[in-house]
């Protein structure tokens, strides 16, 4: 995945953003309303993964608790 100089510097920049808290978002909750996402293809998710910056690749079957975990970690940083 994408190296840590390189996840260091977007999560910089995304700090700086006015993004607003998401104090209500509960993990489980987001990957459930992904399942209805229109870009899903049949009961497949598709995730654009970073592999540096200008470099995504298209990952698909991930496992749940791999995605619930992720989405947890992306969304505590902004909790605090």
């Amino acid at each position: 995945m994408i190296d840590d100089k390189d996840w260091a510097l977007l999560e910089k920049t995304l700090r700086e953003l006015p993004i607003p808290q998401i104090n209500f978002a509960d993990p489980e909750n987001i990957l459930n309303l992904m399942k209805h996402d229109k870009k899903r293809e049949i009961d497949t998710l598709n995730f654009v993964m970073l592999r540096g910056l200008g470099r995504a690749e298209i990952i698909q079957d991930l496992p749940e608790d791999q995605i619930v975990e992720a989405i947890h970690s992306v969304l505590m940083p902004w909790r605090e």
